[in-house]
């Protein structure tokens, strides 16, 4: 059976205390009987707001590229998926100053992103909250300050908190 559902909801980035908007679609093909599904997974590009160091407001223009298909599972009334994601940073500016990014500017591997839902019982039928964690991985390619950048933008303990609706 096929499903559409709009994302919307936040993202957090643990290693500049940054924060992100997050929308788009998720197109699935549900097993009734196992119940199993692929997904098609599209994040529309974002901007995340930035500290760094704590106190320098920094922006980071983020695009995701699914890689594969989103697996998961809907069994005793709950969702779980399994998304991978090359991440994308074609702008990153400190002070309103571009200081890295570009077409290049890329995570070294896909982000994992596996998520789940909260509710006691996901309705497929009109959708509901989904929450996560995962890790940015290395970014590779973004100019001059590249290894500056690493250390505000990637890494692990980054929450999505979404809510995905019929």
């Amino acid at each position: 059976m096929k499903y559409h559902f709009d994302l919307a909801g936040t993202t957090t980035v643990k290693a500049s205390n940054g924060s992100a908007p997050l929308n788009g679609t998720i197109d699935a093909v549900l097993d009734l009987k196992t119940g199993n599904y692929t997904a098609a997974l599209v994040l529309k590009k974002t901007t995340a707001k930035l500290s760094i160091l704590g106190f320098l407001p920094g922006t980071a223009d983020v695009d995701f590229a699914q890689v594969g298909d989103t697996t998961g599972t809907l069994k005793d009334g709950v969702l779980t998926s399994s998304s991978k994601v090359i991440v994308k940073l074609p702008s990153v500016k400190l002070l309103g100053v571009e200081i890295a990014g570009g077409p290049t500017c890329v995570s070294k591997t896909p982000a994992d992103i596996a998520l789940k839902s909260t509710e006691a019982v996901f309705n497929p039928l009109k959708g509901g909250p989904i929450t996560g964690t995962y890790t940015i991985p290395e970014l590779k390619d973004c100019g001059a300050l590249t290894a500056i950048v690493n250390p505000f933008a990637a890494g692990p303990g980054n929450v999505i908190k979404a809510n995905l609706t019929r």
